[in-house]
């Protein structure tokens, strides 16, 4: 029988398959050990939303919102956060 880590580890490689391979998404890799590991890597998102038609200044908008929202939501718990939200 597995533990719950890897079944955890079982779904997120599900989840990966499904964004990578029906999405068309990228996999940059297991970042969790990386130095300055941020959960809103705003040079790839800028990177990536410019191409996509966004103006640098919706662009840099759309990021201090995501930083700000991810500020707020460390101070409640997730349910509390994404209800509220």
């Amino acid at each position: 029988m597995p533990s719950v880590g890897q079944r955890e580890r079982e779904t997120q490689n599900r989840v990966l398959a499904f964004f990578t391979d029906r999405l068309g998404y990228s996999y940059v890799g297991n970042w969790k050990d990386r130095a300055g590991n941020d959960s809103v890597e705003s040079s790839l998102l800028s990177d990536w939303l410019g191409p996509q038609g966004h103006d640098t200044t919706i662009a840099a908008k759309a990021i201090s919102q995501l930083r700000k929202a991810r500020v707020i939501a460390g101070g409640k718990g997730l349910y509390d956060a994404n209800r509220d939200g």
